[in-house]
């Protein structure tokens, strides 16, 4: 997590060695870093063998072992363009989305949702470009398996369904039996999955796992100056999700005379439905037809489970926490400024703002070394360069804050990171960036992030970046700058889609007609916040109540009435004063 760019180089190395990556990484090298073998985990017998080995080897056969060390280290600066046959290409291709939306339908887990294998990870880059395209396709199939993953993965026990938040995936293809790390990456990006969801499908939900999600950001990983924190370890006391599941005789007393359909609605069994007793707390079935089923008033199950929510909470709290790991990683939380953002956009709290905010003004005050981004804070830490994933999520994050608020300074800002980022992670042969500063010290190799993962890659995420700031700025050379890196990867995206679902996102903002909404006038912010919440991924907003240099306001801003010009490709239709007349506008 702190140096990702080595981390990549040997991964790829011993995974050239034809060994399957994972962690713990071992790799032997060379003095000059070029490394000659490797593997994951080794027993303790096997490890001290291999040493004497390779200490032999290296003192009567280093001529060898230099040359193998050659070959590899050859393989490992070959670009990503020769490795991946990445063709230019024509980026009006308007079958290569339904192409790639087809490719994922043929591996979805039509039962439980997600993708048919196991273990699980929730993917939220796969779902949310499968929104961008439903939104424009109509395609009920699709839109289906989407809410079917949403619910089941809300339902399981990979969400925390007493404190909120999600942990890294699912050992079952159910969702039922997590491993029970959270992560602040996948948190935030889920955060923003289920809002833009809500938008569309209006489920209470959704709105419900947003609110509690965000809520354990605050509670259990945010820092008192406003940053947040990486994860929480799966384990308490040597003992893997100890400090979530429950005996059945403990959970009663908590919840008292309710215990029976308490334990019901959560799947709980006196004799555990999950290891040694312990039961994992997770809702077989939805809420609506669990109150159907036991002639409740939903509205009324609603409130109380709240009620026995905080009574568990509390309860738990008690309890050996899991460790906290307290590295601030810049980019991580440039993702969660995205994701309280989009929350806010949606729901319109104040306090998920608020924490954007905290969170921007954190990364401004602690995470600036010059025009550079720090990549880890943590007190008496090394102050480690930023790599793309940090500029390209916190760039991210900032063109998210202006849009629901509409204050130039997290845009400007955002195009002053770009501006380091296009002069010195930028290959103009390739058109991509690459993973690590030019002016950083370099390793023996250096790479180009090109597939989606449980992160976007962060070439992707630029991609996005380029063409939203390329819109709202006016500036052409953004917007070209993303059609060559998507031109570049795009026979990739229909044979490869669950590893490139981020670039088919920033691939849909050019093929499917995306709106430019200005709103100018003393009524902004109302306006704004009607038109934010109303599901139409496709759209950019800006807006101001006073003169501004923005070429997209210019001559748009009225000081007697706010006006309302929804655009498209520059050419705006009539200008309106009335949003429910602008969103009538928002067309593909």
């Amino acid at each position: 997590e702190e140096r990702p760019d080595i981390d990549q180089i040997y991964m790829e190395a011993i995974q050239s060695m034809g060994i399957s990556g994972g962690w713990p990484l071992n790799v032997f090298l060379t003095p000059n870093q070029k490394p000659f073998y490797g593997g994951t985990y080794f027993p303790p017998i096997q490890w001290s063998q291999l040493l004497k080995n390779i200490a032999q080897a290296f003192k009567e056969h280093r001529d060898q072992l230099e040359d193998s060390a050659d070959k590899f280290n050859q393989s490992l600066n070959i670009g990503e363009v020769q490795k991946y046959n990445l063709q230019q290409s024509d980026v009006n291709n308007h079958t290569l989305l339904e192409k790639a939306a087809k490719k994922l339908a043929t591996n979805f887990d039509p039962i439980h949702g997600g993708m048919n294998k196991a273990p699980k990870f929730p993917m939220p880059t796969v779902w949310n470009f499968l929104l961008h395209y439903i939104s424009a396709n109509r395609q009920q199939d699709l839109l289906d398996q989407l809410h079917l993953t949403l619910d089941k993965i809300s339902q399981g026990g990979i969400y925390d369904q007493i404190g909120g938040g999600f942990s890294r995936y699912s050992v079952d293809e159910k969702w039922f039996a997590p491993h029970f790390e959270k992560m602040l990456y996948d948190n935030a990006q889920l955060i923003s999955l289920y809002s833009m969801a809500y938008a569309q499908s209006n489920k209470d939900r959704y709105q419900t796992v947003v609110n509690e999600s965000i809520e354990f950001l605050r509670r259990e990983l945010r820092s008192p100056d406003g940053g947040f924190y990486s994860a929480l370890d799966a384990d308490s006391e040597g003992q893997e999700g100890k400090y979530y599941v429950w005996q059945y005789d403990d959970f009663l007393k908590v919840v008292g005379n309710d215990g029976d359909f308490m334990a019901s609605l959560y799947g709980l069994t006196p004799e555990g439905n999950w290891e040694d007793g312990q039961n994992i707390l997770y809702l077989p079935e939805n809420l609506e037809s669990f109150a159907d089923k036991q002639n409740m008033d939903l509205k009324w199950l609603k409130n109380i489970l709240k009620e026995f929510q905080q009574d568990l909470l509390k309860q738990r709290e008690k309890r050996v926490r899991p460790g906290l790991d307290d590295k601030i990683i810049c980019g991580w939380n440039g993702l969660a400024i995205k994701a309280l953002a989009d929350a806010y956009a949606v729901f319109g709290t104040e306090s998920f703002l608020n924490l954007a905010l905290d969170c921007a003004r954190f990364i401004e005050s602690n995470m600036i070394d010059g025009e550079q981004l720090v990549r880890i804070y943590k007190k008496k830490g090394n102050q480690i360069p930023a790599f793309l994933e940090d500029y390209a999520a916190v760039i991210s994050g900032y063109i998210s804050l202006y849009q629901v608020t509409f204050d130039e300074k997290w845009l400007y800002r955002a195009q002053n990171l770009t501006s380091y980022t296009i002069e010195n992670f930028y290959h103009a042969e390739d058109q991509l960036f690459y993973y690590v500063d030019g002016s950083y010290v370099q390793l023996i190799a250096r790479k180009k992030e090109i597939f989606d993962n449980v992160i976007p890659s962060s070439n992707s995420i630029m991609a996005n970046n380029l063409w939203l700031l390329g819109t709202l700025l006016s500036r052409d050379s953004y917007l070209e700058l993303c059609g060559n890196m998507l031109a570049r990867v795009e026979g990739l995206i229909p044979t490869d889609p669950a590893y490139m679902s981020n670039w088919a996102t920033a691939y849909s903002f050019i093929n499917y007609n995306a709106a430019e909404i200005v709103i100018g006038g003393k009524d902004m912010e109302q306006i704004r916040k009607k038109i934010a919440a109303h599901f139409h991924p496709h759209k950019v907003l800006a807006g101001s109540n006073q003169q501004s240099s923005l070429p997209l306001l210019k001559d748009r801003v009225d000081s007697e009435e706010t006006k309302i010009y929804v655009c498209y490709n520059k050419t705006c239709q009539l200008p309106t004063t009335d949003p429910e007349v602008a969103i009538g506008q928002l067309t593909y």
